[in-house]
Order: C-alpha cells, then structure tokens, then sequence
C-alpha cells in the first residue's frame, strides 16, 4: 500500500485508540463519538486498500465475540445492539493488513504516537515552569475536573502534579504509553520509546510503573540468549529501582514527589492489600462478592445494573471481578482461551512479553476493550509462525 494513502486510515486508528484510553473530555458522548471514529475507520480501510487479504475466520470470530459482549452486557439495548457492531469494526481491519503493510502501520502508530507525547510533554513542563500556554477551558465528567489545552495536553486537577498527557487521568496515559512501548518491544534505542518511558515516569502512576519495570524485564528476557544474561538483566533492574527506593523513601524525610506519589502507596494495608489499592474498597467489595458468590455470576448482571449499583452507594471500584460482574464467569474464562490460542500460533519469544502485560492490566482493571486489545492484535499478527512446508522424501 501506498504509505500516504494508508494516513487516513492510521488517522482514525489513532483516534479509535485515543478513544479507548480516555483522550476525550467528552466522554458523555462516548458511545456517539466511539461509533463515528470506528465506521470512519474502516470505511476508509475499504476504500483505500484494496489489495487486501480475505479476511480471516478468526478475525470474524473474535470480531463477533467483542461485539456478543457489548450486547451482553448492555442487555440487548436497541441503541447499544448497533454500538456493539460498529465499535469493533476496526478489529476486522488489522485481519486484512498485509505483513509488510501491518508493520507500515506499526510505525506510523509509534512514530504519530510519539510526536503526540512530545508536544503534550512540551506543554507539560512549560505550564509546570509557570509559562503561559493556550488554555481550552475547563471541562467535567464523572469525578473528573480537567483543564483542558486544546486535547494535546489535559492538566487532571485531580492527579496534582502527575503529567496525565492527553487522557483524563495519568493511568490511563501511562498504559497508553506502555502498549506504544510493546510496539517498539521496550527498545530504549530508540528514541519514541525513550519519549514513552518519560510519559510513564511523569505519570506517576503506580500502575505504570510496575508494568515499564516488568516490560523492560519481559522484553529483555525476550532477546536473552542465554540464563545468564536474562539474570543480568533483572539484577541491574533490581538495583536501580531499590536505589530509587532508597532515595525516596530517605530524601527529606521521604516528603518528595516519588515518596508520597509512589513508594508510600506500596505500603502493605490489611483491607485493601496495598495502600495504593484505592479503587476497591471493603463496601464496594461486600456489594461485588454478593455477585461473584451467587449463581448470577455465570452471566453476569450487566452494565446498567452494575452502574446503577455504584451511583446508590457512590462506589468506584477497578478490579477484574468488575468484568466478571458484568459480563459473567463464562465470557471471562472464554476470553482467556481465545487469548492463549492465539499466543500459541505465534513465535512466543516476541508476544509473551506484550500478552503477560495484557493481563497485568486486566488483574486491576478488568478491561479487555481497551487501546491494549489493538496493540496486542498487531503483535500477535506480526509474529504469527510461518507455515514451512514438510519436505517430501523422494
């Protein structure tokens, strides 16, 4: 394909997966502006590409399977049963792509992406060193209080401090930043995975953290070629980041940024595991466990209930027993097996480290429509093992 005619299609790629990491302020017109972005997606796959691959039954079937669990959850909604086949269409694409056309896009995703973090960065450290940028307004959604720069940089009121880039909150961004990290397979050689690794670190967000120290292991276990250097590699990891622990939790009395943003959070609490665990609270569990111990959790109770029970009691929870609530016990475990076929058709060396941060992000947010399904579609897609035929004996 043409590498500017593919720009509008990877335009509104980049759209749907700024959508689904909560870029978009107004997200009280998610299900409208999540359809148009998917239909312009692939529509303009459609008239762009025409040489492209049949497409296959696998990619129907998972096609099929996301959009089953938008209906699912929302009951059958009449509005939602159209929202449910739009919103996924995007997925069929990434099944018609080309190998060499799926890397094109690859990279016009890392290096779009990049530009994306730069400028908002930029932004960033001028308003924290007291400059004057061009100010949107402000915006609110659910308990989100933004200050909005023109949807290049969002400053989050509520993550005082943290760098949340264009996202309404800095976990959504850093987990952004670490699925464009995947695409680049944690290679700090290059530089848009250097400007990714910043946007984490600037987050704050404890969540990414975790996930860029494990990525940076998994994807360097990945190209070790031998024990040793794979033990090396997680040693030097060790030490850094206890030499950063050392110098938070002690630097003036462990009254900085990194202590209080960070390290203090990874106290141990009795309720709640850790202190950082702040999503899932001893009430918010009682009223889940009343699910998860019934029969209902086989199917789940849906969206509309589940949202109505938090908006009663004003609880916010993120927890993978959030998927099973609503989506139920059946549709979880099935998605599981769907996820581990498709790791075991491809060469493991280059998706198993992108496939464990997948669902290190599920275990505390209970997700898997979000921007990270994308990422690990075209990794898995790009790494599928070749079909060498068996040589016949004469």
């Amino acid at each position: 394909m043409n590498s500017k005619k593919i720009n509008l299609y990877v335009i509104s790629l980049i759209f749907v997966l700024l959508d689904f990491a909560y870029a978009f302020i107004s997200k009280t017109l998610l299900e409208g502006t999540s359809t148009v972005f998917s239909l312009i997606c692939f529509l303009s796959f459609l008239l762009i590409y025409k040489d492209r691959k049949t497409l296959s039954k696998v990619g129907m079937m998972l096609y099929l399977f996301m959009s089953w669990g938008v209906l699912f959850a929302y009951r059958f909604d009449p509005k939602w049963s159209i929202i449910a086949f739009v919103r996924y269409l995007p997925l069929l694409t990434l099944f018609m792509l080309k190998p060499n056309d799926l890397k094109l896009v690859r990279d016009k995703l890392v290096k779009s992406f990049g530009l994306l973090v730069f400028i908002s960065l930029v932004l960033y450290l001028l308003k924290t060193f007291g400059l004057r940028i061009l100010y949107s307004g402000n915006a609110s959604w659910m308990q989100y209080n933004i200050d909005n720069y023109s949807y290049i940089y969002t400053d989050s009121l509520g993550y005082e401090n943290a760098f949340t880039g264009f996202c309404v909150e800095s976990g959504y961004f850093a987990f952004l930043c670490i699925c464009l990290l995947a695409l680049t397979e944690f290679n700090f050689k290059n530089k848009y995975s250097i400007i990714f690794a910043v946007g984490v670190l600037l987050s704050m967000s404890l969540e990414g953290y975790l996930l860029l120290v494990s990525g940076t292991i998994f994807y360097a276990a990945s190209r070790g070629n031998n024990t040793k250097k794979i033990i090396c590699y997680t040693l030097i990891t060790i030490i850094i980041i206890s030499v950063i622990v050392a110098f938070a939790m002690n630097y003036n009395g462990g009254n900085n940024i990194l202590g209080e943003k960070i390290f203090a959070r990874l106290a141990f609490d009795k309720d709640l595991g850790i202190v950082g665990n702040n999503r899932e609270s001893s009430d918010a569990k009682a009223i889940i466990d009343r699910v998860l111990y019934s029969n209902r959790v086989w199917i789940g109770i849906g969206q509309t209930e589940y949202y109505n029970i938090l908006a009663k009691f004003n609880y916010d929870i993120c927890s993978w027993k959030l998927f099973v609530v609503i989506y139920g016990a059946i549709y979880t475990i099935i998605a599981f097996f769907i996820s581990l076929l498709g790791l075991k058709k491809t060469n493991m060396r280059k998706t198993l480290p992108f496939f464990l941060i997948f669902w290190l992000d599920f275990y505390p947010h209970g997700s898997l429509s979000s921007e990270s399904l994308y990422i690990l579609l075209i990794i898995l897609l790009l790494n599928i093992r070749s079909k060498v035929p068996v040589p016949q004996k004469a």
